[in-house]
């Protein structure tokens, strides 16, 4: 009955088409204008002159000089200071570990410049506007163990010397989901060689980041736990080889550390 009586109703409609007019009825075109939106992100100008604790924020360490403001690079390093030691000529062992780091020695304000000692470290930074965060955490001995003789004109090397780092971490305060993965962390122990000869020194990765979307922020490569007994001194040693003749004086030698966007 339902669908007889649609039939009937055009049936009727059909029949005096001419006496009922049938609105035409014309669709508007589509009308589209665009707006504008903005926003701005700009970079903090304080950054790379102030440098802390290792994964920490609060504990400022103002006897490092940071670099100012730099987006891509190494920011800061710890000196590494093996101490003093007596000259031996037995034959004993010639490996020398090193010693913490001292920061804010002799500080006047003890509750906002802390004293304390922490392991040593290598503090880098990328906040490069990029798609791509590859990069290479580099170390090498570029001038060898060097002191000046009694004299004053004379010089001594300590010819063959190494350096071995271990027991190594990669700790920051970014956001995790920017770190770089743990295996960018180059599994260690690695020894640096100083010049020998005719031997030139080595260059060592020990952080190669090889994910583009990873790796943004500040980072520091710590060496030991200065938290753990001996830890922080037996992460970093100074071998010398026995056929090396150890003259008396301080010793200096330059250690380079670079960051890389070639991998």
């Amino acid at each position: 009955m339902k669908n007889t009586h649609k039939l009937l109703g055009a049936a009727l409609l059909a029949a005096v088409g001419v006496s009922v007019a049938i609105p035409n009825t014309t669709k508007a075109a589509p009308d589209s204008k665009t707006g504008d939106g903005y926003i701005e992100f700009t970079r903090d100008g304080s950054g790379g002159t102030t440098i802390t604790k290792p994964g920490d924020t609060s504990s400022i360490i103002t006897n490092i000089t940071g670099v100012e403001n730099k987006l891509f690079g190494v920011l800061a390093i710890t000196p590494l200071d093996f101490k003093s030691h007596k000259i031996l000529s037995d034959g004993s062992g010639r490996t020398y570990p090193v010693k913490p780091f001292h920061a804010n020695p002799g500080t006047t304000d003890p509750n906002k410049y802390p004293e304390f000692q922490q392991a040593n470290f290598v503090k880098y930074r990328d906040d490069r506007s990029t798609l791509d965060h590859k990069y290479k955490l580099s170390g090498k001995i570029t001038t060898n163990f060097t002191t000046t003789l009694a004299n004053g004109t004379d010089t001594a090397e300590l010819n063959g010397a190494e350096i071995t780092f271990s027991d190594m971490s990669l700790k920051s305060i970014a956001d995790p989901a920017l770190r770089p993965a743990a295996s960018a962390l180059k599994a260690g122990p690695h020894v640096l060689k100083a010049k020998n000869g005719t031997v030139e020194a080595n260059s060592v990765d020990f952080v190669v980041n090889d994910d583009p979307k990873k790796g943004r922020g500040d980072y520091e490569l710590v060496f030991g736990d200065a938290a753990v007994a001996n830890s922080a001194e037996n992460a970093v040693k100074l071998s010398v080889p026995k056929e090396t003749e150890i003259m008396h004086g301080k010793y200096k030698a330059v250690i380079t550390w670079t960051l890389s966007d070639t991998i």
